[in-house]
């Protein structure tokens, strides 16, 4: 065996070369799988450096690097007859091969010869180091002994030759050879402090000086706690730990002391670990259960059982040893009276006062209890007692009544399990249902009944805060209610059945896992409510105690004596402890064993490049202590995937399925039940190459492609939407031009009939004269009236596709009007015509249109003038005549009454958001109209009519 620094426990086997973290061993061979030579480990060393020096079959000897993963395979030994390795205090590496030694320089091992080396006389039976870190070599003509730094052998005078001895650092500073059973001194040399885990022998030193040893007459494995004496037999006597005991079988094989301060033994059967513990059995003189213990006031500690079956006996312990007060009497339970005396209650007969050493009878019980199971006596102070009794119920009891306390007096009908006195006239009482009563001067408190939700409630702790404990863990009352002590690992506090304080106000807790320590602070903190997660301390039966906690019969676990030791009640026997010499868990070393992947497996470099169809990773992890195994935790996050740390009580393997391209590193931690999180431990970074479907490449060709697939949808929307929109166009174009036919080839034709036959009724002297000026001014309207029914054609038709242009429109407008006329009509266009858009030009066209008309009908005017001016992005007309203007009435009212034109026009105008302006004078009038042209519409063409 062998401990390398990193906290490994190493153990060499026939099978192989195994390590093992406190909870698992694993099999680590150092060796590649075609090696041919033999497996097995016959020699284990431990380098300061922290390497691990493994001999395979006295032939081969293979380096583990301090790094845990770099496997050394120097070369220059001979091919057997390989005897191991040692290494000096200073980290040089010799190897013995028969009576060869050979020094490791570099990467091969190199045989120490004259003139270079002086070398001891025959072959090296077993070495140790000095305290200088020297080596001290045993061999059949001597003691030899090497300094650091050196290369001679000096020979230590005064101690003769002795072939197959071996020499022991007896941890008292001296270095000692065996001989002849016995153990002789090795003059002149200092031994240094043991190193541990430096490798095993057949004795070994513990923490506390004790000497462990398989020789001077130990038949198996003997432990002499005062430390080393080197008579012949010494190791035999009848006083000292011996191994195995019992039905425990151990067949020794060699001892190794870990950094922790454990003994490790390993056998044939397997590997045993000792560890220095506080905790000692109390002998009772027999096998006993079902404990009540009342410490005293002067220092000793009176015990009583209830074994059933068993014969059990009233005794009381002192520092001086046990004493027997009463020889075959059972105790349900037991209370501290006052300074000198108890209260105790056998299973049937009257409660009785133990006085100094003798039972005298106290309170008789009724005949209806006289058998009953008494759960819990509880003295109050004033010469009663509380009592309770199993499905019976709560009685006050003096030595001459017992009065049963029911729901008048405000008590649950239940009888409680347990009870506590808080002080003077103030109780509690415990209840199956997890149920606490505060009680005050024999009375129940109103509205003192708590809920605890610890289930049954088997133990109450006075004190600040007061404490309760239960089934389900421990809770803390701040005066209204009782709230849950939460403790780092969430079974800790299971099936507590007994609650005391130590002097430091550290509270200990005797439950289902074992016997906890909870410090003052600790307790401060979760009651301020400043840490949630309590730390502890832990003691098992593991470390010695009787069993875990005794759960039944109401009767409490754990009790503190006057001098501060804690009596423990188990399931198999009563145990004390110094709780000051409980120490603190060692720290949690946080081991990331392996890193793999589905398709690469195990993943070794520092870094790992995953495939893009590789996007598994599965990562195995432990923590090492040697000491405390049991009561670890972990928490850990795969950088790159976890946003906040996962929890874990055990170690084990997590895996990560469906991993997206990107870096990831895992972290790992780890504490105890009481320290800190440890420093983070981190796995190489692996990175997974992303697919062509996964990289930024393909998801922008999505996005394009998606882009196109919706402007493509767009664009045939688009077209939908323009072709309705055309044919909507087109159909109204089409009943325009419809409108415009009939108006021409049927009401047009009618009404010039009508004015032409106006016309001749107008010079037909047949008729009256006053007639015919009546019909002159019916023929004037009518003239009127086809004219605008032609300009209006001439507007229906202007638009849409094969219109003619707005020049053209107003040029055949005007012509028409001036057919009849004395008036001269003129059309301008200055810049290229443009076509102007259809919600445009017709309202355009109509202003111009009403304004033509209105010039030849009303201006009586001799030149009328239209001016287009076509520019980019605004078209401008200009309509002016040299007639007798508008009325002063008509400009002041802005129309004529009873017509409505003027209005029109500027309506039109407004519309389209186009500028209107009209001047007259008795000279003639102007108007000017100007709109802005969208960019886009301006662009188009003019369409000329066909």
């Amino acid at each position: 065996m062998a401990q390398t620094g990193d906290g490994w426990l190493w153990l060499g086997t026939s099978a192989g070369l195994f390590r093992f973290d406190g909870r698992t061993f694993a099999a680590h061979d150092l060796l590649p799988e075609d090696f041919p030579g033999p497996r097995v480990v016959d020699d284990l060393a431990a380098s300061p450096d922290g390497s691990l020096w493994v001999t395979y079959g006295r032939s081969t000897v293979v380096g583990l690097a301090p790094d845990g993963m770099t496997v050394l395979r120097p070369e220059g030994l001979p091919a057997e007859g390989v005897g191991g390795v040692a290494i000096d205090g200073n980290g040089r590496v010799l190897a013995t091969a028969g009576e060869q030694i050979f020094e490791l320089v570099g990467n091969r091992w190199v045989l120490c010869q004259a003139p270079n080396w002086a070398l001891p006389k025959g072959a090296i039976d077993s070495l140790v180091l000095d305290a200088d870190g020297g080596i001290v070599a045993n061999t059949s003509e001597g003691v030899f002994h090497l300094a650091p730094g050196t290369t001679t052998f000096a020979r230590v005078s005064g101690i003769s030759g002795a072939e197959d001895e071996i020499l022991i650092n007896g941890g008292d500073g001296r270095i000692w050879r065996t001989r002849h059973g016995a153990l002789e001194p090795v003059p002149g040399v200092r031994a240094g402090k043991a190193d541990a885990g430096r490798g095993s022998t057949i004795v070994a030193s513990d923490a506390r000086g004790g000497y462990w040893s398989m020789i001077q007459g130990c038949v198996a494995l003997c432990l002499r706690r005062d430390g080393v004496n080197p008579a012949k037999g010494s190791m035999g006597d009848t006083e000292l730990d011996v191994f195995p005991r019992g039905r425990d079988g151990l067949t020794a094989m060699t001892l190794l002391s870990d950094a922790a301060g454990n003994v490790w033994a390993s056998g044939k059967e397997g590997l045993v670990r000792f560890h220095p513990t506080e905790v000692k059995t109390v002998n009772l003189g027999y096998e006993a259960y079902y404990f009540s213990v009342v410490p005293m006031g002067d220092g000793t500690t009176v015990v009583g059982s209830d074994s059933n079956w068993k014969g059990d006996n009233l005794l009381r312990f002192s520092p001086d040893g046990r004493r027997l007060l009463s020889d075959g009497i059972r105790t349900n339970t037991m209370a501290q009276w006052s300074e000198d005396t108890v209260l105790h209650v056998a299973p049937s007969g009257p409660l009785s006062l133990l006085v100094g050493d003798k039972l005298v009878p106290w309170s008789a019980r009724p005949p209806a209890l006289e058998t009953a199971y008494v759960q819990f006596a509880m003295p109050d102070g004033t010469g009663r007692a509380w009592v309770g009794v199993q499905d019976k119920g709560l009685y006050v009891v003096t030595p001459t009544s017992w009065t049963r306390m029911g729901a008048g007096d405000g008590f649950p009908l239940p009888s409680p399990r347990v009870g506590e006195m808080v002080g003077p006239g103030h109780a509690w009482f415990g209840y199956v249902d997890g149920k606490v009563l505060a009680v005050e001067h024999g009375r129940a408190v109103k509205g003192g009944l708590y809920e605890t939700g610890l289930g049954t409630v088997a133990a109450i702790l006075p004190g600040s805060p007061l404490l309760v404990g239960g089934e389900r863990g421990i809770a803390w009352f701040d005066g209204r209610m009782f709230h849950a002590l939460t403790p780092r690992l969430p079974d800790a506090l299971r099936g507590v059945t007994g609650l005391a304080r130590t002097r430091d106000g550290a509270v200990w807790a005797n439950g289902r896992a074992g016997l906890v320590h909870i410090d003052a602070q600790a307790l401060a903190d979760a009651v301020r409510g400043t840490n949630r997660d309590v730390p502890f301390r832990i003691v098992t039966d593991e470390d010695g105690l009787a069993g875990r906690a005794q759960q039944s019969r109401g009767l409490s676990s754990l009790s503190v004596d006057a001098r501060g030791q804690l009596w423990a009640a188990g399931a198999l026997g009563l145990a004390t402890i110094d709780p000051d010499a409980v120490r603190a868990p060692a720290a949690v070393r946080p081991v990331i064993l392996s890193v793999s992947s589905e398709h690469r497996g195990t993943l070794t470099a520092d870094s790992a490049t995953l495939a893009p169809d590789d996007n598994t990773l599965g990562v195995t992890f432990t923590g090492l202590s040697l000491t405390d195994p049991a009561h670890m935790q972990f928490r850990y996050r795969l950088k790159g995937a976890d946003d906040t740390w996962r929890m874990s009580e055990v170690p084990g393997m997590v895996k990560y399925a469906d991993l997206a391209p990107g870096s990831y590193q895992f972290e790992l931690q780890a504490r105890n039940t009481e320290g800190d999180w440890s420093p983070v431990t981190t796995s190489p970074t692996v990175v997974r190459i992303p697919a062509f479907t996964e990289t930024g490449l393909f998801r922008w060709l999505i996005v394009a492609a998606c882009l196109v697939v919706l402007f493509a949808a767009y664009e045939v929307r688009i077209r939908m939407l323009r072709k309705r929109h055309i044919e909507r166009i087109n159909a109204k174009l089409a009943e325009r031009d419809r409108i415009a036919r009939e108006l021409h080839d049927s009401i047009l034709q009618g009404l010039q009939a009508i004015a032409i036959r106006l016309s001749a009724w107008e010079i037909d002297t047949g008729i009256p004269e006053t007639m015919r000026a009546h019909v002159k001014a019916l023929s004037r309207q009518m003239a009127g009236i086809v004219l605008e029914g032609r300009a209006r054609v001439v507007a229906l038709r202007s638009v849409g596709q094969g219109s003619m242009s707005l020049s053209d429109a107003l040029r055949l407008i005007g012509e028409d009007h001036q057919e009849g006329s004395t008036a001269a009509f003129d059309l301008v266009v200055l810049g290229e015509e443009t076509e102007l858009p259809d919600d445009i030009q017709v309202p355009v066209l109509d202003i111009l249109r009403e304004a033509v008309h209105n010039a030849f009908l009303h201006a009586k005017a001799h030149a009328i003038q239209v001016t287009l001016d076509f520019s980019t992005t605004t078209f401008k007309a200009h309509v002016i005549d040299d007639g007798r203007g508008l009325p002063v009435e008509v400009r002041n009212a802005g129309r004529r009454p009873g017509h409505w034109g003027l209005v029109i026009m500027r309506e039109r105008a407004d519309g389209i958001g186009a500028s209107f302006d009209i001047t007259t004078s008795p000279t003639g009038t102007s108007l000017r109209l100007a709109v802005r042209v969208p960019v886009e519409k301006a662009a188009g063409k003019l369409r000329r009519l066909v």
